[in-house]
């Protein structure tokens, strides 16, 4: 709309209303650009710190190294308030409550013991990003 009066200031030839118009909206077409700059720093930020890493055991030490570098048969350590990484079956501790509504649906947590499975990727096919979230310790 302030594009339509930058024009009809110019049609008239009132070119100080024309210049402040014009001027207002270089502004804003900067003030757009640099909000729009910084809010994908801010995703980019948020996406770097949000990486899902999986504390697992190789070679009898503890580490830490990205999900996606999993492999079958890794032993990995759940803690309260970890995101489940990967399918898991429950090996050892406590039983745990798994928040696994982002899988089935379920608005309460879910309660896994030892020998349990839990598949975040039921199918095989599924490529969807699926995240299950240990609540609290039974």
């Amino acid at each position: 709309m302030i594009e339509a009066a930058a024009i009809l200031s110019a049609v008239v030839g009132d070119w100080v209303d024309f210049g402040i118009i014009l001027l207002l909206l270089i502004g804003n077409g900067v003030v757009g650009f640099w909000e729009e700059f910084q809010a994908g720093n801010a995703i980019a930020a948020l996406k770097a710190k949000l990486a899902l890493k999986a504390k697992v055991k190789r070679d009898n030490q503890w580490g830490a190294i990205p999900a996606k570098d999993l492999v079958a048969g890794d032993l990995i350590r759940l803690r309260l308030g970890d995101i489940v990484p990967a399918d898991v079956r429950f090996l050892s501790g406590d039983p745990a409550q798994v928040d696994q509504s982002a899988l089935t649906g379920e608005s309460l947590p879910v309660e896994h013991k030892i020998g349990n499975v839990l598949q975040l990727y039921p199918k095989e096919d599924e490529l969807e990003f699926l995240i299950a979230l240990i609540t609290k310790k039974s």
